[in-house]
């Protein structure tokens, strides 16, 4: 580990390869542990018949939240990194990962010429002193007007599978924009912008934490 002096090491809560790989970018020396956490039964769980009405920059902050002290409570002096990203179309509806690829395309053909929010929610736990920091941040998206063949050419590669949304912007799914307004990593899934104040927070600095 790279870090200085005393600093708990990292853990990256998340099976994401897009998250990962946005911190290897960075040089970070960091683990990966994946939480065990069904996302739906955990809103569903907290909030009962109101989930769907709930703000999606509030969802976001607490599945980030619940999977930091998911893993949290197997990795004690640990610093442990989480994040969920969610999309919000034009109309409002709140898109997570398609189930199955007929919910992909009908998700994408609900983004198609219009522009959508992006929603990633952020949190920094500290288990070695039970405390955390954790915040949101949106980006607004603007979609090319592509019509169903695009859509099935691109759901034919897989790609939709396991993306907030049905798209990844920094693959293939990057042919289907034509803007963006904010911040390009958070689309991605991880607002690496944001995580020097996380740190800063809880009195660390990423910076002891680069290879």
């Amino acid at each position: 580990m790279s870090c200085e002096g005393n600093s708990p090491g990292l853990i990256l809560a998340s099976g994401s390869p897009r998250r990962k790989e946005l911190l290897n970018q960075l040089g970070v020396d960091f683990a990966t542990v994946k939480p065990q956490l069904d996302e739906l039964d955990y809103l569903t769980d907290r909030y009962g018949e109101n989930v769907g009405s709930v703000d999606a920059a509030v969802k976001v902050e607490q599945l980030a939240r619940a999977k930091a002290e998911k893993v949290a409570r197997s990795h004690g002096e640990q610093l442990i990194l989480a994040a969920d990203t969610m999309v919000v179309s034009a109309d409002g509806k709140q898109l997570g990962k398609p189930s199955d690829l007929a919910e992909a395309v009908a998700m994408l053909r609900s983004l198609a010429g219009g522009e959508h929010q992006v929603h990633t929610g952020v949190c920094l736990l500290d288990s070695s002193q039970g405390s955390g920091q954790w915040l949101s941040k949106c980006t607004r998206v603007k979609m090319k007007d592509f019509d169903r063949q695009a859509i099935g050419y691109y759901a034919d590669t897989g790609e939709p599978m396991g993306k907030a949304g049905a798209y990844a912007i920094q693959q293939r799914g990057g042919l289907l924009v034509c803007g963006i307004e904010g911040s390009y990593s958070n689309v991605v899934g991880l607002p690496i912008e944001c995580l020097d104040e996380l740190f800063c927070r809880l009195g660390y600095s990423i910076w002891d934490y680069m290879l």
